[in-house]
C-alpha cells in the first residue's frame, strides 16, 4: 500500500488499548464515545431547557455561547471551549452531521494519536476558532456575533485526516464516492465564499474556516516546530497489525474457554459477534 506525505505510522503509546476498544464495541470507553455522549446529553438538557424555561434557556446561552465582547470585554474566557458543547435545539441536523463527522473522523486519529493527544488536540482546536472568530468580530467592524456547535473542531479534525489520509474515499452527500482531500477543497470554497457574501449569516464560517487552519498547521507546521502535541513514538504498521491480531487472538481463546465451560448461551451478543468476525477471517 503506498503511503502519502504525511502520513502517519501507527502510535505505539495507548494505541493498543484504544484500538481494541474500537474493535470490541467498546466505542464509548473511547474520547470520541465520550465526546458525542456529553454533545448529546447536554443537546437532551437544551431541548428541555427550550421548552420548559425560555426565558431560563436564553439567559444560559448568553452566560455559554462565545460572544466576542463577553470574551474580551467581560473576561467570559470559559465561553472558548463552553460554545464547542452547544448545538441550536431547534435544527437537530446541527448536532447529527457534527457527531457523525466526529465519529467517522475522529475514530482513526484517536488510534494513532492516543487519548491524551487526541483530546488535547479538539479541545485546542474548539479555543482556537473560537478565538480567530472573536477577534475577526471584535477588532474588525463586523455585526456583532454569537456562536455556538462543534463545527470548528470536527473541521480541525477533517483537516487533519485528509492530509493523513489524501485519497481515502468518502461519501460526499452520501451518493458520490470522492477522495477526502477534494471534500476538504470543496468545503474550504463553499465556507470561504458563504463568508465573503455575508459575515454576518446564521453559519459560523470563519470558526469554520479557522479549524481547518488549526488542523493544517498542526500536521504541516507544529512537526517543524518539535511541538509535543504530534509528537510520539512510532510502530512499524506491520507490528502493529501483528499486536492487534495477537490481542484478537488471545480474547478468542477467553471466549471459546467460557463457551465450552458454560454453554453457548452464556455467550454475550457482543462476544457472539466477535466468534462471527473471527470465524470469517479464517
Amino acid at each position: 500500500m503506498r503511503k502519502y506525505a504525511g502520513e502517519p505510522d501507527y502510535a505505539a503509546g495507548d494505541y493498543g488499548e484504544t484500538d481494541r476498544r474500537f474493535a470490541q464495541g467498546r466505542f464509548f470507553r473511547t474520547v470520541v464515545g465520550w465526546l458525542i455522549i456529553v454533545n448529546v446529553a447536554v443537546y437532551a438538557l437544551e431541548i428541555i431547557m427550550f421548552r420548559a424555561q425560555p426565558a431560563a434557556f436564553d439567559a444560559l446561552l448568553d452566560y455559554l455561547t462565545l460572544s466576542p465582547k463577553d470574551v474580551f470585554t467581560l473576561g467570559y474566557v470559559w465561553q472558548l471551549l463552553t460554545y464547542a458543547f452547544l448545538h441550536d435545539p431547534a435544527n437537530i441536523l446541527h448536532i447529527l452531521l457534527n457527531m457523525l463527522f466526529l465519529y467517522w473522523f475522529g475514530r482513526e486519529i484517536e488510534i494513532v494519536w492516543g487519548v491524551r493527544r487526541f483530546l488535547a488536540f479538539y479541545l485546542t482546536a474548539a479555543a482556537f476558532a473560537a478565538l480567530v472568530f472573536s477577534a475577526m468580530h471584535y477588532f474588525w467592524p463586523l455585526k456583532a456575533a454569537r456562536c455556538f456547535g462543534a463545527s470548528g473542531a470536527i473541521m480541525a479534525l477533517v483537516m487533519v485526516y485528509a492530509l493523513w489520509w489524501p485519497n481515502r474515499t468518502i461519501l460526499f452527500m452520501f451518493l458520490f464516492p470522492m477522495r477526502v482531500w477534494t471534500f476538504v477543497l470543496i468545503v474550504i470554497g463553499i465556507e470561504a465564499v458563504s463568508l465573503l457574501q455575508t459575515a454576518d449569516n446564521s453559519v459560523a464560517n470563519l470558526a469554520h474556516l479557522a479549524g481547518l487552519l488549526y488542523g493544517y498547521l498542526i500536521v504541516r507546521v507544529a512537526p517543524l516546530l518539535s511541538a509535543s502535541i504530534t509528537r510520539f513514538p512510532v510502530k512499524k504498521l506491520s507490528a502493529v497489525r501483528e499486536a492487534r491480531k495477537a490481542a484478537d487472538e488471545r480474547r478468542l481463546d477467553e471466549v471459546l474457554e467460557k463457551a465450552h465451560r458454560q454453554g453457548i448461551h452464556s455467550l454475550a451478543w457482543r462476544e457472539r459477534r466477535f466468534l462471527t468476525k473471527m470465524s470469517r477471517r479464517r
